[in-house]
C-alpha cells in the first residue's frame, strides 16, 4: 500500500498524474450489486418455475397454498403462486399477482414485482416471456387485474410496448 502511495504521490507531483477516475462510494457500489442479485434471483424463479410441469385443467380453480404444496404439478394460477411466495419469502416486497391477456384475448396469470411503476413481469410458464421484463417490454400483452391477500391494486398507465 505504502508503495502505491508514494507512486501515486510522486505521479502527481511530478505531473504524470491523469484524473484518476472517480470510483463510486461504497454505499452505491453495495445498492448496485444488491439490484443486479435481486434481478438475478428473480430471473432464477422464472427459470425454476418454468421447468415445472404444466397441468391443464378443463375447469380451472385457483389453488391454495397448501393445496399447491400437495400437487405433482399445476398451470400458470399455481405457479405464479410459487414464484410469488418464493420471492415474498426471501424478502421481496411490492409483489403482486396479476392477471395478463394477450391481444388474442387469452388470459394468464403472472407475479409482478414492483421496482419501479412499471413491474418486472415473472412468468411462471413462460406462455408470454421466457425472461424477466418489465410490462412496457411485454409486446402483444397487458394487465387486466392486479391483486395479493389482501387488496386489489389500481392499474397503473404502463404505454404500450413498440412492436418488436
Amino acid at each position: 500500500m505504502r508503495r502505491w502511495a508514494g507512486t501515486l504521490v510522486a505521479a502527481v507531483l511530478t505531473g504524470c498524474a491523469t484524473e484518476f477516475p472517480r470510483v463510486p462510494d461504497l454505499g452505491v457500489r453495495v445498492a448496485r450489486w444488491q439490484t443486479e442479485q435481486r434481478h438475478e434471483l428473480v430471473r432464477d424463479v422464472a427459470r425454476w418455475t418454468q421447468t415445472q410441469p404444466v397441468e391443464n385443467e378443463s375447469v380451472d380453480r385457483w389453488p391454495t397454498w397448501n393445496e399447491l404444496q400437495a400437487r405433482v404439478s399445476d398451470d400458470c394460477d399455481g405457479l405464479s403462486l410459487v414464484a410469488y411466495r418464493t420471492l415474498q419469502e426471501l424478502g421481496f416486497r411490492d409483489l403482486w399477482r396479476a392477471v395478463i391477456q394477450s391481444r388474442e384475448g387469452t388470459l394468464h396469470m403472472v407475479t409482478f414485482w414492483y421496482e419501479t411503476s412499471d413491474p418486472w413481469v415473472v412468468d411462471p410458464t413462460g406462455a408470454a416471456t421466457r425472461g424477466v421484463v418489465r410490462l412496457s417490454g411485454l409486446w402483444g400483452w397487458r394487465a387486466v387485474e392486479v391483486f395479493n391477500e389482501q387488496e386489489v391494486r389500481p392499474l397503473d398507465p404502463v404505454p404500450p410496448p413498440a412492436p418488436h
